[in-house]
């Protein structure tokens, strides 16, 4: 899209100055948000491919993705006359289209369906599978290729109630209406189902394998359930019976749902146990639903009841169009509030080609913070294509404190004076869930000196005093983190040379403060991490540049086994994801992470705190570096390593021999000239602990290395002990 305002030729203006591409004029997508490229727009009947106009259409022209339903405009009531709309549905490229139309079908009824009709092309208007009208809808269906063309005419005079189409991706083989079609069942005890909810009034019943009165459930199982309802409803899940293994965090066997098409959609719930769950809604139009068990411990499984309800636009809503498609920046006034992405309360992503605005306005003497609560823009190294940008002052043209997109956003920001404008732009392609932001009016906070600490309640105190077991405080945080028995792990680690990449176990429990960070429903490791106190671990920045969502992490603390359940060990969610401000994501530099646990862990012999560094680690000491990293099949796969490793000299360690300068002098390198001691792939964001004056400190945050293990490569780290002030005042204002 063009800036300023100014279109190409072959560009469209729209009325808040934005630019489109011609070819979109007309197409029946409403690209400019006033529908304003779908007036004026006629029907060409001699054209080759008629243009859709925007009555009757009502849905975007391009489908694509794993599943998603359109149905002409008014449906169930009666359609409009004279309409010629096109849908193209696309899908991964190997898989067939599956169709599915709803039971309430009524389009004008004539031989060979001459006056209303929708006509389906499997691939190309060269290849039409039928033409449908009447009363009976068409049968289930599924299309030779990915691509599939969908027409809806109708003529100048008796219309109907229309049609409601669902599609979905499948490997099925080909069926069309009249054939018989039988679907082979699945082999062992997996399962899927597609689950279409045609409206308010439909309802039904899933329940787990084997479900009934003293019976339970098979082992090793997974079963889908994949919900579809039309456009603008959510779908409400019901659970009337329930027995499944429980667990903590249900790390054994769970029902798991989340928002969307697939698994990767944001989790909305996961329930085991004997509890009946509270109902589970979804935020869009479709739910997927996996229940997953292992191999020990049955129980009698659930049974829930399926409806779709009427999705409420909320005024959050209303006034984020405003900003997007008014001809002036929305001004907000108000001493606190908050701004939205648009379609982000209504759970979907933001639409293409828009242009949103924001002006909040301070009175005299105040001063305005941002805080984000949830981020997630279209990723790109420059922030050129879907971005939001925070400028410090009433206009466009005032200074830019920040341009934002992908997951990498500031916490909080203040603005100097008593004014911010925001501005929200995205391209063409490629949308995401957005952003929900809070803003407060308040008075300006006083400014500590760099060497002073700041206190929550705003005053300064000198820096020398915080951990000194004086509350200085008026809350007393400045003795937060500053336990005194830290690092001393109740069970001995075995100590000696050895490696992580073909090296040693550690003995359990030997290394307390070692936490593992899992990703997803499924808990997957992706990270080390080091507990400092009973609900803080520090760990990488760099684990957390695709998502910082605190629903998609988990904290492991106590274990040993990687894939297997330890019975000291414990799962607990995150509240807060704190990447370091300053982290930047081409240079590694400032890669550093707070992860604030959702509820406190109860310190023990296998869960305990290392200490916060008191000064730098000197060249040459030997230190231990802990993981569940890859050992690129060495060595005791899936248990925690551990090796003994030298520190190298930050200037040495940038000579060309070794990094060539890519080294910050808030790194640290350690490792060996020959290679063969290193972290590698999974131990990122886990500790570097030294022994010093007989308690372990944590000296370094795995960060990065060339290859694992290789020769004049050592591994680099985050020097904790240059962060130790921002880790205490970033735990202090959380």
């Amino acid at each position: 899209p063009s800036f300023l305002g100014i279109c190409n030729t072959d560009e469209f203006s729209c009325p808040d100055h934005s630019c489109i591409p011609r070819t979109w004029l007309c197409d029946g997508d409403n690209d400019c948000g006033d529908s304003s490229d779908e007036r004026n727009c006629g029907s060409s009947q001699g054209a080759t491919v008629l243009p859709a106009l925007s009555s009757g259409c009502g849905s975007s022209r391009t489908q694509t993705g794993m599943m998603g339903s359109f149905n002409s405009l008014n449906y169930p009531s009666n359609y409009d006359t004279d309409l010629n709309c096109r849908w193209e549905i696309n899908v991964p490229t190997g898989m067939h289209i599956k169709l599915v139309f709803a039971d309430k079908f009524g389009l004008e009824d004539s031989e060979n369906c001459m006056y209303d009709r929708v006509t389906i092309y499997d691939g190309s208007q060269s290849n039409l599978i039928g033409k449908y009208c009447g009363s009976q809808h068409p049968g289930t269906m599924v299309l030779s290729s990915n691509h599939v063309i969908v027409q809806f005419t109708s003529d100048d005079s008796n219309g109907d109630i229309g049609f409601l189409l669902h599609w979905s991706a499948t490997n099925a083989s080909v069926v069309i209406p009249g054939d018989s079609h039988t679907t082979p069942a699945p082999s062992g005890m997996n399962c899927t189902q597609d689950i279409y909810i045609n409206d308010t009034l439909s309802a039904g019943t899933i329940s787990s394998p084997n479900f009934g009165v003293g019976l339970q459930y098979p082992p090793n199982s997974r079963c889908v359930w994949r919900f579809f309802a039309p456009f603008g409803y959510a779908i409400r899940l019901t659970y009337t019976q329930f027995g499944v293994e429980s667990g903590r965090a249900c790390p054994f066997d769970s029902v798991t749902a989340f928002d969307g098409q697939t698994s990767t959609g944001r989790m909305i719930a996961k329930n085991c146990g004997n509890t009946i769950p509270a109902p589970v809604v979804s935020k869009t139009n479709a739910m997927f639903v996996s229940f997953v068990t292992d191999g020990t411990t049955q129980d009698m499984g659930f049974r829930a009841t399926y409806t779709a309800e009427k999705v409420s636009v909320s005024t959050q809503t209303v006034l984020t169009d405003q900003a997007c498609h008014g001809s002036t920046p929305l001004v907000l006034n108000q001493t606190s509030g908050f701004i939205y992405s648009e379609r982000f309360t209504l759970g979907m992503n933001y639409p293409d080609n828009i242009n949103c605005r924001w002006h909040i306005k301070a009175p005299a003497d105040k001063v305005i913070t941002l805080q984000f609560n949830t981020f997630f823009l279209e990723k790109d190294r420059s922030c050129q294509y879907d971005n939001l940008q925070v400028l410090d002052g009433p206009l466009a043209s005032s200074p830019l404190i920040g341009r934002y997109c992908g997951v990498i956003y500031p916490q909080k920001l203040t603005s100097t004076g008593t004014d911010l404008y925001l501005r929200f732009q995205t391209d063409e392609s490629e949308n995401e869930i957005g952003f929900n932001i809070t803003y407060t009016v308040h008075d300006p906070i006083p400014t500590c000196a760099p060497s002073d600490f700041t206190c929550s309640d705003g005053t300064c105190i000198d820096r020398t005093s915080v951990c000194d077991g004086i509350k200085n405080c008026a809350s007393g945080n400045d003795e937060v983190v500053c336990a005194s028995n830290c690092g001393i792990p109740a069970i001995s680690p075995s100590l000696g040379n050895s490696r992580i990449v073909g090296g040693k176990e550690a003995t359990p429990g030997s290394w307390p403060w070692q936490a593992s960070i899992v990703y997803g429903s499924f808990k997957d490791h992706m990270c080390g991490g080091t507990l400092i106190s009973d609900q803080w671990v520090v760990t990488a920045g760099h684990c957390f540049e695709d998502d910082r969502s605190t629903s998609s992490w988990h904290v492991v603390l106590g274990n040993h086994h990687l894939n297997r359940h330890d019975s000291h060990q414990i799962v607990v969610g995150v509240s807060k994801v704190l990447v370091h401000e300053r982290y930047d994501q081409d240079t590694t530099e400032n890669d550093i992470t707070l992860l604030k646990l959702a509820t406190p862990v109860t310190l023990n012999d296998y869960v305990n705190i290392v200490c916060l560094p008191k000064r730098t680690v000197s060249s040459g000491q030997h230190c231990y570096i802990t993981g569940f990293g890859d050992t690129m099949g060495t060595c005791c796969h899936d248990v925690l390593k551990q090796a003994e490793i030298p520190i190298i000299d930050v200037t040495r360690c940038n000579s060309t021999r070794y990094t060539d300068g890519q080294v910050f002098n808030t790194n640290i390198c350690a490792g060996l000239d020959k290679g063969g001691i290193d972290t590698c792939q999974g131990d990122s964001g886990g500790p570097l602990v030294c022994n010093i004056d007989g308690k372990w400190q944590l000296e370094g945050v795995t960060s990065w290395g060339v290859g694992c293990a290789d020769p004049m490569s050592p591994g680099v780290y985050t020097k904790v002990f240059d962060y130790v002030n921002w880790i205490q005042q970033t735990i202090v204002q959380n």
